[in-house]
C-alpha cells in the first residue's frame, strides 16, 4: 500500500495474498505512545482500508509500552467486550499513601485491609475504570 501510518515507528501495514484471497496485515511494534487517542484512532483508520476478510495483527518483539493502548486496541478487534487486566499493588505504607492520591482510591480499602488480614498485595481493579 502507498499509505504510510501516522505513527511509522510503531505501526506498519499492508495485504498479503494467500491461496485464501486477500488479508490485512498490520505489525505493531510498540505500544509505548504519547497520543493513546490519536494511535486508536491510527489503528482503525488502517484497519478500515485493510481487505476485509480478516486481518493478521503482529506483535512479534513488541516491548509494550502504555497499557491504555493495548487495551484499548483489543476492544477494536472483537464484538465483545474486553475486561482489562487487573493491577494489583503490593500492600506497603508508600502505596497506601499513593492510594490517596486522585485516581488511585479504589485500592486505599483494600491496602488498608492489608495491616488486618496479612495480604501481601491489595485488591486488583482495572487501572482505567471509566474506558471504553
Amino acid at each position: 500500500m502507498a499509505d504510510v501510518s501516522k505513527f511509522p515507528d510503531k505501526l506498519q501495514f499492508g495485504s498479503i495474498s494467500t491461496p485464501h484471497g486477500e488479508f490485512g496485515y498490520m505489525r505493531i511494534r510498540s505500544f509505548d505512545v504519547d497520543d493513546v487517542d490519536g494511535f486508536v484512532a491510527e489503528v482503525v483508520r488502517i484497519a478500515r482500508q485493510l481487505p476485509q476478510n480478516g486481518i493478521i495483527v503482529d506483535v512479534r518483539g513488541n516491548g509494550g509500552g502504555t497499557i491504555m493502548a493495548g487495551e484499548r486496541l483489543l476492544q477494536i478487534f472483537t464484538p465483545r467486550k474486553i475486561e482489562p487486566e487487573r493491577l494489583h499493588f503490593i500492600n506497603t505504607p508508600l502505596t497506601l499513601e499513593l492510594s490517596k492520591r486522585p485516581g488511585l482510591e479504589v485500592w486505599r480499602e483494600s491496602i488498608e485491609q492489608a495491616v488486618e488480614t496479612g495480604s501481601p498485595f491489595s485488591d486488583g481493579f482495572p487501572i482505567f475504570l471509566d474506558e471504553p
